[in-house]
């Protein structure tokens, strides 16, 4: 009898959850504390013990999931929607629509508007909406105000871009500096994962093995970064920042940066930072000779065939000094985060300077 009485009163509490969610519960579900707090939900095992799995539980409920689904109407999803939007300044990602926190479910919206995209539509959102749901610091490049947002800003000078058409920035970097990438999505809070391809390019000019990719659609950010100097096709004709652009307090944070994108150091004491734009480099030169009170910087033109085809317009800014390479290095990566810096890169500096 008891036994009876049991398996009633998880009916009961199943039917309760399928009222107020607008859905089936799912196995992960039975283990989530909010639900178990909110509802009173048995173990995965229970459900198991009692009734031989989930989908024989369903097959026992004597009610029409589809009425309880069906009384969310498009005038209480809209203005739920509405209501989250005039709150929270964005709109909702699929994953956060739930009624337990006065939202339509995703289901239902997709029901009564045709897709998620349309139901924020509906309810008047007029920004940019992501094709995909994954959540990410699209202010991120909005002002240059920390050392990580410089140093990132520096590296997507280098190893960074901007699609002309489509809302889509992004970062490529080789698998053996994956770490960078980890701290960058890291610092954008980005739910996104990194893209690996294993594919070997037949392209002299790109260096073979497995590369690492983050890309972030959204438009806010593609304007920051373009507002920043970073534009579509940027190789030949990036300008270095200018005073309003990146402040003075983060200059070495963002060439540190940009040195771990596009710079070098090799064993006979010579640095590299490399760059399509002879502007850059020029700009660079003269903002290195200021800080580290140097003179007679050289940029040349590199025609390196093991890196680069001799029709290549790259240029180059290259130290040779030791005196300078050492002022170099203490301006760099003094008082700098950990976290930002390329490792291997900081290693060949000291190994270099040892």
């Amino acid at each position: 009898m008891s036994n009876k009485i049991r398996k009633n009163r998880i009916l009961k509490i199943i039917k309760k959850f399928i009222k107020l969610e607008c859905r089936r519960p799912k196995k992960k579900d039975f283990s989530n504390k909010i639900y178990k707090k909110k509802y009173n939900l048995p173990a995965a095992t229970t459900i198991r013990t009692k009734f031989g799995g989930l989908n024989k539980l369903f097959k026992t409920l004597k009610i029409n999931e589809r009425l309880y689904i069906k009384k969310y109407t498009k005038s209480q999803a809209l203005k739920d929607l509405k209501n989250f939007i005039k709150k929270n300044k964005r709109y909702p990602r699929a994953k956060e629509c739930d009624l337990s926190k006065d939202l339509p479910g995703h289901q239902p919206l997709i029901r009564l508007f045709g897709s998620h995209k349309k139901a924020i539509r509906a309810a008047g959102f007029k920004g940019f909406i992501y094709e995909t749901d994954f959540y990410f610091d699209e202010d991120f490049f909005k002002k240059v105000n920390t050392e990580a947002k410089a140093y990132f800003l520096g590296l997507m000078f280098s190893d960074g871009w901007v699609l002309m058409k489509t809302p889509l920035v992004g970062i490529g970097l080789n698998i053996k500096d994956l770490h960078i990438l980890k701290t960058f999505k890291k610092y954008t809070k980005a739910e996104k994962r990194i893209y690996f391809n294993d594919k070997t390019s037949k392209n002299k000019n790109i260096n073979p093995g497995i590369q690492a990719t983050l890309s972030f659609r959204s438009e806010k950010m593609k304007k920051n970064l373009i507002a920043l100097g970073i534009i579509p096709r940027k190789s030949l004709k990036i300008k270095f920042p200018n005073n309003k652009q990146l402040p003075n307090k983060y200059m070495k944070d963002f060439i540190r940066g940009y040195f771990d994108g596009d710079g070098s150091i090799s064993k006979s004491m010579r640095v590299d930072f490399t760059s399509g734009s002879k502007i850059f480099l020029l700009s660079l030169k003269k903002i290195l000779e200021k800080y580290l009170n140097v003179s007679n910087l050289k940029v040349e033109n590199r025609t390196n065939k093991t890196n680069f085809s001799s029709s290549n317009r790259a240029k180059r800014l290259y130290i040779q000094k030791k005196e300078y390479i050492k002022k170099l290095f203490l301006f760099m990566y003094k008082n700098s985060h950990p976290e930002l810096r390329l490792k291997r890169k900081f290693l060949a500096f000291k190994n270099v300077l040892r």
